[in-house]
């Protein structure tokens, strides 16, 4: 089982039938996705969206399988919910940034700078075709 726990102010956008998006009130802040939404038999019926400013954390529980459980904790009650399926989509800052992707150094920089600009010379298309083929 994996757990997640959403903390923060939130809101509820209605999509569909039994489909909600629940969004942080912090810009840039993890969005919530889930589809097939119902209350669990003991507790209490579906919280509305103006519960929801109320709350000041969410846990989500997934399983191996379906439902997966979400839990909305407010200031004096909580209410729990099954849902078919939930996506958590948290926007990282800086995320390519913190990949490791290839960089070119100042000679590769120059190189390309060269190429590119010998592209753009009329005739330069053709002058740089006979430079890649010639050994």
């Amino acid at each position: 089982m994996l757990r997640r726990t959403l903390y923060g102010r939130f809101r509820r956008d209605l999509l569909a039938a039994g489909a909600w998006r629940i969004a942080s009130s912090a810009p840039g802040g993890p969005l919530l996705y889930l589809t097939g939404v119902q209350s669990d038999a003991d507790a209490a019926p579906l919280p509305d969206a103006g519960a929801f400013a109320d709350c000041t954390s969410i846990a989500v529980d997934w399983s191996d399988a379906p439902p997966v459980r979400v839990t909305l904790q407010c200031q004096d009650r909580s209410a729990a919910l099954r849902a078919c399926a939930a996506m958590l989509h948290e926007p990282l800052e800086g995320l390519y940034g913190a990949l490791p992707l290839a960089r070119l150094d100042e000679r590769g920089l120059l190189f390309w700078r060269r190429v590119f600009r010998l592209v753009r010379l009329p005739g330069g298309r053709w002058l740089l075709g006979r430079l890649a083929r010639r050994r």
